[in-house]
Order: structure tokens, then sequence, then C-alpha cells
């Protein structure tokens, strides 16, 4: 390339082309993650070097303990929890409160906890729960908690466990201690008949009775502690103790238990923090003795308000899409739905998404950062498609996890009537030739508007978007290409931003949806420019490993005011051109220029005429087809505007 348009074409069109593998890419993942819904459940991970605890300590009294811990993260992250988690000698968590939106910088974050335990000895460390996951932080030390003499055990009159009330089980407590569901509803398990008011004092004699006082819960956010004293007229030890909790709906979501707690008539102290979902929540105390649940105290109630920001669901979430409906007019289809969720859910995505017959991503528009509740929102989307038949449904983003649901449905696109392809005069060829397979074709025949490409063409194409052109002085954008009277249309102008567009579409030699090349081949193109000073094309093979030293070669390729020219870049100095060929033939009119690429030899052909063949630096590694503009130059005038037009492409494989 001797030119200002293609000098610097090495470095940037391997970024064009790799943002082009990213774009092929993007729709494999997304399928992978729409298959999965993200785990509401946690996992304790082992800490990498990113994360440490450099201040970690414990102190003690005879039934409770404080930690004071810091914690550092090597760049600035979010935690949604951090604090200080504890096992006893079982293995059982017994974490400190956590604390709630926390962030972790290298500068540190600290914090002091309290809470009351059983006596035993316990292993504790630093914790911080990130995208998801937990990890454990820093070296792990031990505390002993001495407390008083072991209680006495008192069993009730027997009292059936509440099973039937289950908790969610998608919910679990984030230190992977036992999800509510295993803490049966202390509501619908009725206290024994035989045990008395909190505030009854039996005598020694008779029976044990159960009482909570300075019941209290403070919300912070979605976030929320809640104490309590739990106390037994005699020393008694419990299986478990706590604070319950019920939604508006009847549902457990009790904070954290404890379990083998004793109690005493001076009480003993729990304190319990855990995230909850919008709405209002009836909580008191609760003690299971021996098989048998109490409910202890007053009854009281919480509030956690609606943020401002994006809401993730901390409890089960059930999403739904009825009306699904798909209206097909040629190849333009609208699609419908009333999308809903149990609970309030913010979704960064949502809409209907859809698959083609090869098991392929080609979803309808979404709409972004929505909030979804159990009121249906309709959302109605509108694309281009390529005759087959589609299976759609509803989708959403929630955090980081892609849901689908509803019933799936299809659709199908039936093959459009393509107009005159001819336009040029000239057909386009079909069929092999002596030492040529043909592997693909296209001669425009569906319309489609500015906006839409690749569209109803999306199977066999791609085109760069959204970065600067080889000059810099301009950007790709695939939307001033649209399809009309049998050809393609690139409208190179200067956009509402100020800055020139152009375009380079890509034909897809596969059918797996990216950019592939190979090694040799057959390439035509019939088409026509505008004159436009500052703008240029370059019809280019380039390396598919990226690599610029596997070679280039470059026709037809000059400014649209000029010449048509032809380069070869030298195999592993690609920054010189081991030869060049001006065909003094301008860009207006229609041609066609054909590139023969084989084994020691490229012929550079227009309109049915070699021109020129080249047998040194002919390169040997596979390579990718672009049929780009950009600008060239100084860049055009601002009121520079015209059309490159491309009647028909057509590439064959070598087969000797």
């Amino acid at each position: 390339m001797s030119r200002a348009f293609s000098r610097r074409a090495g470095s940037l069109l391997a970024a064009g082309l790799a943002a082009v593998a990213v774009l092929a890419a993007a729709p494999a993942q997304a399928a992978e993650m729409a298959s999965i819904a993200p785990s509401l459940g946690t996992v304790r991970a082992a800490v990498g070097p990113a994360y440490a605890a450099p201040a970690l300590s414990v102190t003690t009294t005879a039934t409770a303990a404080t930690a004071s811990v810091t914690l550092t993260a090597a760049v600035a992250t979010a935690a949604t929890e951090a604090g200080v988690c504890a096992q006893d000698a079982t293995g059982t968590y017994r974490d400190f409160p956590r604390v709630a939106a926390v962030t972790l910088t290298p500068a540190g974050w600290s914090t002091t906890l309290s809470r009351s335990f059983p006596v035993g000895t316990y292993t504790y460390w630093g914790c911080a729960k990130i995208n998801g996951g937990w990890y454990n932080i820093g070296a792990r030390q031990t505390f002993t908690i001495t407390g008083a003499a072991a209680p006495v055990t008192t069993t009730p009159v027997t009292t059936p466990a509440p099973s039937t009330s289950p908790a969610p089980s998608t919910t679990p407590a984030p230190s992977t201690t036992p999800a509510p569901s295993t803490t049966p509803a202390p509501s619908t398990s009725p206290a024994p008949s035989t045990s008395p008011a909190p505030t009854t004092t039996p005598a020694p004699t008779g029976p044990t009775s159960y009482g909570s006082a300075d019941l209290q819960a403070v919300v912070s956010g979605q976030s929320v502690t809640a104490t309590a004293r739990l106390t037994a007229t005699r020393p008694t030890t419990a299986a478990s103790a706590g604070i319950c909790v019920k939604d508006s709906d009847g549902v457990n979501r009790n904070f954290p238990l404890e379990s083998a707690v004793a109690l005493t008539p001076a009480g003993f102290a729990e304190t319990a923090t855990k995230s909850f979902d919008p709405g209002t929540y009836t909580y008191w105390g609760c003690v299971k003795i021996g098989s048998g649940w109490y409910d202890v105290g007053e009854r009281k109630s919480f509030t956690v308000a609606v943020p401002n920001g994006p809401i993730i669901p901390i409890f089960q979430t059930t999403y739904s899409a009825t009306g699904l409906a798909a209206t097909v007019s040629g190849a333009q289809v609208t699609a419908t739905a009333a999308i809903s969720a149990t609970r309030l859910a913010t979704a960064s995505q949502v809409g209907i998404c859809v698959k083609d017959a090869r098991g392929v991503d080609q979803d309808f528009p979404k709409e972004t950062d929505v909030l979804l509740s159990p009121t249906p929102r309709v959302v109605t989307a509108t694309r281009v498609y390529v005759p087959g038949t589609y299976t759609y449904l509803g989708c959403a983003r929630i955090g980081t996890g892609w849901y689908r649901f509803g019933t799936p449905q299809t659709f199908t696109v039936a093959a459009a009537g393509a107009v005159d392809a001819g336009a040029s005069g000239e057909p386009m060829p079909k069929g092999d030739l002596p030492g040529f397979t043909q592997i693909f074709s296209e001669d425009f025949g569906v319309a489609q508007g500015e906006g839409l490409f690749p569209g109803v063409y999306g199977a066999k194409w791609k085109s760069y978007d959204g970065f600067t052109d080889t000059s810099q002085r301009g950007d790709y954008d695939q939307d001033i290409i649209s399809v009309h009277d049998g050809v393609l249309d690139m409208h190179l102008r200067t956009g509402s931003d100020g800055r020139p567009k152009s375009a380079a579409p890509i034909p897809l030699l596969t059918s797996g949806g990216t950019v592939t090349g190979q090694v040799y081949g057959r390439y035509s193109v019939r088409f026509k420019a505008d004159a436009l000073p500052g703008y240029g094309m370059a019809g280019l093979l380039w390396p598919s490993s990226g690599v610029w030293a596997d070679g280039e070669i470059d026709y037809p390729e000059g400014g649209l005011d000029s010449t048509m020219w032809a380069y070869t870049h030298c195999v592993g100095n690609p920054q010189k051109n081991c030869s060049y060929l001006d065909t003094a033939v301008a860009f207006t009119g229609w041609h066609t220029a054909t590139i023969e690429w084989l084994p020691g030899r490229i012929n550079y052909v227009l309109d049915g005429t070699t021109l020129q063949t080249v047998t040194n630096n002919v390169p040997t590694k596979a390579m990718q087809w672009v049929l780009q503009t950009g600008t060239t130059g100084d860049g055009p005038a601002a009121t520079t505007d015209g059309h490159v037009l491309i009647d028909w492409v057509s590439v064959w494989k070598y087969t000797g």
C-alpha cells in the first residue's frame, strides 16, 4: 500500500477484524448464558492474591466475642457482604454479623463485630462476598468461649415441627449455613399448650417456659440486623434458637439461627444480620427444644424500602412471559409478550429471545434497565430475518445470569421474491470454474433499509462497526448500508456527530456465522462509486491470523476520485509493496474486479482482462476478504456525500 488510505491498514485492520471476531463470538456466549440461570446459592472459595486481611483479632468474654478486621483488595472492589466468618468444632458456620455493600480498597476497610457464642472453640477468618462468590481472606485463627455450667435440657409437650412450611430452597445463607428451609416456620407449629406465656415464672418444679425481650431490628438498605434476648425459666439447651421471620405472603424468611444455645433466666443475647427483598416482614423470637418449636415474645415488623439502584432479588423469584405472539410481514417480524416477576427485580436487559434452526441466537432488540414486578410489562420489538423457522420466548438478564421463560413459540419467514439483481447489466456468475469451486455468491435480491444491516443478510455477512477507520479521520458505521434495486449501497457521508462515516462489509464463507478465511481462491466483486474526494476503497485479503507479516493483497484500492490500483505486500515485510499496478481506470462506472490467488501466483483481473500476474511474495496462509471503504488523505469535506454500490459478489475455492 503506497497511499495514505492504506498505509496504516496493518494494525488497524487487525483491530477491526478482532472486533468482528468479538461480535461473532457474542451470540455463542449469550446462548450459553441463556441456557443457565444464575446460582442463588453461595460457595466459599479459596482466596487469590487480590485480597488480604492484614489485621484480624478477637477478644472474648464468658459468652460473647468481638472481632476486629481490616480487609484489603489490590484494586477497588465492591463486596455484597464482608466481615469475619467462623466455624465451630463440628464445622458449622457461626459467622459474626456481616456488613452489606462494602468497598474493599488497597488502603483497607475496617470494622468491629460482636455476637454471642455457645461454649466451645471456634476458628475464624476474614471473608467477603464478591460477584456472587465467597472468598476466605487471611490466615485462620481460633478463640474459645468458656461460658457457664452446662444447662439442663427439658422436654416440652410434643409439638409437631413445622416441616410443611420450608423456607425457599434457592436462598441458602451466604456462609453455606443451612438455609431457613432447615428451620421450620414457628408460626405453623403452635407452642405447646402447656407452655405458659413468656412472662410466667413457674415454680422450680414446674414446666420450663421461654420468653424474649429487647426485640428490635435495624434496617440499612436491604440489610437488616435484629437483636433479642432469649430466656428460659431454668437452664435449658435449645437445639436451635434465634429470630424468626415471615414475609407478607407468609413464607419463612428467618434470620440465621444458632445451634446448641444455652438458655438461662438471665437470657441469651442474639444478634443476626440478613439481606431482604423490599417489603414488610414480621419477626419474633423462636427456640427449638427437643423436636418442638416455640414462638416466644411479642411479634414486631420491619420494612425494607425499594432501593434507588438496581434490585437483584435475594429470595426465590419466578419470571414469566404471557401473550407471546409474532406477526410476520415479508422479512420483517414484530413480536410481543407480557413479562412479569413474582418479586421486584431489575433486568439489565429484557425482551424476546430467538434461536434459528441451527440454534444460533437471533434475538429481537431488548429493553434495558427495566424494573420487573408482578404487574406484567408489555414488550414489543421488530427486526428483519432471513427466510427460515425460528423459536422465541421471553428472556431477561438479572444480575449476571440470563433467564428464559414462557412457552416457546415459533414463526416462519418465507423466502422473499427477489428483485432484478442485474442492476449493473452483468449477471452474477454461477457455478464452478476450471480449478475453482464456487462457495459463496450474493446478488442482493432482498431490499433492506439503512440501519438494519446485516438484517436479512445476517447469515452471510458481517461488517466493521463502531470504531475508527484506517486513517482515523472517520468511523465505520454499518448503519449507512442499505440494499435496494438489487445493489448493496454504502452511503458515505458525514454523520450528525461531525465524523465521516464509511463501511466494510465482510462475506462469511462458512455457515457458522463467524469470519473465516481460506488458503487460495478467486474473489470477484461488481461495483461502482461516486467520485468522492477524501473517501477511498480497498478490497483486501487480510491474514486470518491477524499477523500482517503473513501477507496482504489489495485490489481494487484507491481514492474514489482517482483510479484503481493493485498492491501485493511483501511476506515478512508487509510495510513494503513487492508489486503494484495502476489500472488507470476510475472507480466511476460499473466494473468487475477479480483477484485470482493460486499457489505461487496472483492474477489481477479487471472486467475479464488480466492486467498483472505476480509470482513473488505470494502469501501461503489463510486470508479473509473485506470490502472496505474509508477516509483518505486529509479526509472529506463535511458536505461530501455519495455512494459505493455493489451489484454482486462471488467467491470460489481453489481446487487445483
